[in-house]
């Protein structure tokens, strides 16, 4: 069976289509219907195949780029935050959609990670909210600095290091 492309070369003489070894047409074997609907116009060449996504494409990566700094500065998201985000952002917007109850479901979130495959979504663990905010890049450089200020006067006799092995980070009640 010849291809598309091989029989419509043969029947205009257009002289496109060059054999291979063996009497083989060059070009794979793709369905007529398909190779049809690309020269009639009827789809263009770079159609992906599925839905289009719910969220536009620039919505969702400002999303995801959000994710990723709360993530940096120790806030992880879970897969239920990232399903309230998006219905947040469906409803305020009022994006058409076909999420059940408006929440989108586990197609959402697979599609999500193919387009964004940065995107990686964990249990967030426990982290007190005060050791998170003083762990930011801005802080810690100025707390080295002062410590270089203040130990560069001291001599290396006068200076005491601390092992951190069972002070708790949490209060127990």
């Amino acid at each position: 069976m010849a291809c598309f492309y091989c029989e419509y070369d043969r029947v205009t003489g257009s002289g496109r289509n060059v054999y291979k070894e063996k009497g083989k047409p060059a070009c794979s074997l793709i369905p007529k219907s398909i190779l049809a609907d690309q020269v009639s116009g009827k789809y263009s060449v770079d159609t992906k195949p599925g839905k289009k996504p719910v969220i536009p494409g620039d919505l969702e990566t400002q999303m995801v780029k959000n994710v990723m700094d709360l993530a940096k500065q120790g806030f992880g998201s879970s897969r239920r935050q990232m399903y309230g985000k998006a219905a947040t952002v469906c409803s305020q917007l009022k994006l058409k959609n076909n999420f059940k109850v408006g929440v989108p479901g586990m197609d959402w979130l697979a599609g999500l990670r193919r387009r964004h495959p940065v995107l990686i979504l964990r249990k967030p663990e426990k982290l007190a909210t005060v050791r998170s905010r003083i762990l930011n890049p801005i802080k810690v450089g100025r707390y080295f600095v002062d410590l270089y200020k203040y130990s560069k006067d001291l001599s290396r006799t006068e200076i005491w290091n601390m092992d951190e092995i069972g002070v708790g980070c949490k209060q127990r009640f």
